[in-house]
């Protein structure tokens, strides 16, 4: 009874148990629908006594919400049953909590009524300076040589200029999440004269090259490594006297959501835009039409008899304003010559205005009629070509930058399979959270399988084959998750078993909740920042992860491959790692004072018999820093020091244990910190 729905007032709000149970009340011995018929007698007369004679609107909903309670004003015996209920939502779908019910109709409801969308937002656009002016320091030019140089130490490294030469401060031209700062950032006069046009920096603020004229608008604007930038202007050079940096009033919206004296701007640095589908499918009830009596929105349902027809909800199809929400919507297998009603409308107030027949939807484009501002769609079941549908369509949603966004992988999420979901969202560096839903996702499978790897015998990087987990993200399992890649050796090459894993991660992120099984690829997870600089100082989490690398032939033999980023955090919680080689980490290019942080704590690294096993922590490349690992309350069996692809480099590890068992230590390469083990805990 408690996963049964009432379609109260406008048939798009769930019923509590409470309602549920008078309804069950009713009917007595006689059953459910005896109770369903009671229930809709009640809300009857609900509706007939918030309407007057004169007065045929829809109710408010504050009236509504005081009638509801006085016939829920008695909680159930039973709370699991309130409970089980509210994981109900107005489809019927049964979620796994209520709080994921709660989101999910949450973020329809403000879907479906455009309260997130761009277009939704009430304003104008106008013209405004984001930043009026740049400062420049005359009688100073670009140094000879860039060694050195930071946004920082700028003024002390540029010299008296000879040709009059001024150059500004250093600006910030690009967030630190990548996104561009300054669009409007405009360059005049000829850009074929020679001379340097700005010094640009990168992330952390040192010198990375010189431009000349042209390159600027050559390269569309700044440089995706590009983070700050120095502008050069010769005032005194008449072959460069009419370049000038400025900044171009820039057109942005000046919104006005709530009727406010005073509009509010939007700063564009806060914010991005993505693209989503609009509507993802409708909601349509068998068996159902219209018997054309008078009537509203609250009460339509009251107005049906069987038929051979099927009707969705009434759905809003106009925003208060009058902008169409649908303009893709169209109806397949569409034929003036072919009779019946194709929806029902109803105008603004909910009441209802006319019947179309496809002949009208035709003559009018397959648009809506000007006053009609919702929609019951009808379907006919003996004419299986005439379906409802809607065209792949996109629009601009607004996101804070400083808000997370929520995806789910798996059954009804926004992406079927983790590795859609990674491709699509390759570029987003802004935080959210992907939620992989409960079951087991063959990555291998979604990632072409045995016919596209079988045979490979490419050159291609491993980040050029498969996503990597984009970054700032969350990745959570919900429930169990497996991902699985297990491939045969008949469906994988020798070189292709040495670029695929579960999982690819670079940036900064949380892994949380997953059961990863590999075999005959390269690692379980392969987390490799490979030098680079945009990757530098990342904080990677991985917590409940249980990982496992299966005896094969082909691949690495690693479960966990890391490839450290300069100046970067790791941390493991509560993690259990198998394998023959359960985990190694080696350093990149890393300067004198760079370092990188590893933290383990709560977590068991074990052979595939269920053993301690050894971990591995190497150098690789001009390494010039020293690593601080700590490892407490886990299990291993010993600590492996050594030189990456037989590097001769000195290690720089400064290993501490706390709480563990006692580790064994060798050093290939020697090692001039002695690790430390406190607390040892004793077999």
């Amino acid at each position: 009874m408690s996963e049964q729905i009432v379609d109260l007032v406008e048939g798009v709000y769930p019923a509590s148990s409470d309602v549920l149970a008078v309804a069950a009340g009713a009917g007595g011995t006689a059953g459910r629908e005896t109770g369903r018929i009671a229930a809709l007698d009640v809300l009857s007369g609900v509706n007939a006594g918030l309407r007057t004679e004169t007065d045929a609107r829809m109710a408010s909903d504050r009236e509504l919400a005081a009638r509801l309670d006085q016939l829920t004003a008695t909680p159930p015996s039973d709370a699991s049953a309130e409970i089980k209920d509210a994981r109900v939502d107005v489809q019927g779908v049964a979620h796994a909590s209520m709080g994921d019910a709660i989101r999910v109709q949450v973020r329809r409801n403000a879907e479906s009524t455009g309260q997130m969308t761009w277009t939704s937002l009430q304003g104008d656009w106008a013209s405004v300076w984001l930043l009026e002016s740049i400062t420049v320091h005359p009688g100073h030019t670009v140094p000879a040589t860039l060694r050195g140089v930071t946004v920082a130490n700028f003024r002390d490294h540029v010299a008296v200029s000879a040709n009059n030469a001024t150059i500004s401060d250093p600006i910030r031209v690009r967030m630190s999440n990548g996104q561009l700062r300054h669009a409007n950032l405009t360059l005049d006069g000829d850009k074929d004269v020679d001379g340097v046009s700005y010094l640009a920096f990168d992330r952390d603020g040192n010198a990375l090259r010189t431009h000349r004229y042209g390159e600027f608008t050559a390269n569309h604007g700044f440089q995706p490594d590009e983070y700050w930038a120095a502008m050069l202007e010769y005032p005194s050079d008449p072959d460069f006297k009419a370049k000038r940096w400025r900044f171009e009033p820039r057109r942005v919206p000046w919104l006005n959501p709530g009727g406010m004296s005073v509009p509010t701007v939007i700063d564009p640095t806060l914010f991005k835009l993505t693209r989503r589908h609009v509507f993802e499918g409708m909601n349509v009830n068998k068996g159902m039409v219209l018997d054309g009596r008078a009537h509203t929105l609250p009460d339509w349902k009251l107005h049906l008899t069987a038929g051979m027809g099927s009707m969705a909800d009434p759905l809003r199809i106009r925003y208060e304003g009058g902008q169409p929400i649908y303009p893709s919507l169209h109806i397949e297998g569409l034929s003036a010559d072919k009779e019946g009603v194709i929806y029902y409308a109803y105008d603004r107030s909910g009441r209802y205005l006319r019947a179309v027949a496809p002949r009208t939807w035709q003559a009018a484009g397959g648009t809506w009629g000007d006053d009609e501002y919702w929609a019951a769609l009808v379907q006919y079941p003996n004419l299986p070509e005439r379906v409802w549908t809607l065209g792949e369509v996109s629009v601009d949603w607004l996101n804070a930058s400083a808000t997370a966004t929520e995806y789910t992988v798996g059954t009804n999420g926004d992406w079927p399979t983790l590795t859609a979901c990674f491709t699509a969202l390759q570029n987003d560096a802004s935080e959210k959270t992907i939620l992989i839903q409960p079951g087991e996702y063959d990555i291998f499978a979604e990632l072409g399988g045995k016919a596209k790897w079988a045979g490979y015998a490419g050159t291609d990087n491993w980040r050029d084959v498969q996503p990597v987990v984009p970054a700032n993200t969350t990745v959570r399992g919900v429930g169990r998750v497996v991902l699985r890649m297990t491939p045969k050796d008949d469906e994988i090459s020798a070189r292709a078993a040495t670029l695929l894993s579960p999982l690819n991660v670079s940036g900064s992120c949380t892994i949380e909740n997953l059961d990863i099984i590999a075999a005959n690829c390269r690692y379980a997870i392969h987390d490799e920042a490979s030098s680079k600089s945009e990757y530098a100082g990342s904080v990677h989490t991985y917590r409940d992860v249980r990982a496992v690398k299966q005896t094969g032939g082909r691949g690495y033999s690693q479960t966990l491959g890391f490839g450290e980023a300069r100046n970067g955090v790791y941390r493991f919680d509560h993690c259990r790692i198998e394998g023959s080689s359960p985990f190694t980490i080696h350093t990149n290019v890393n300067r004198a004072g760079d370092g990188t942080l590893i933290d383990i704590t709560d977590s068991l690294f074990l052979d595939l018999t269920g053993n301690p096993a050894w971990i591995g922590l190497s150098t690789s490349g001009d390494n010039k820093a020293v690593q601080h690992v700590t490892i407490a309350n886990s299990t291993l069996s010993g600590i492996r020091l050594y030189g990456e692809n037989h590097s001769s480099i000195a290690n720089s590890y400064q290993v501490t244990l706390i709480g563990c068992p006692p580790a064994a230590v060798t050093s290939a390469n020697g090692n001039p910190y002695p690790v430390r083990q406190y607390n040892t805990i004793r077999p």
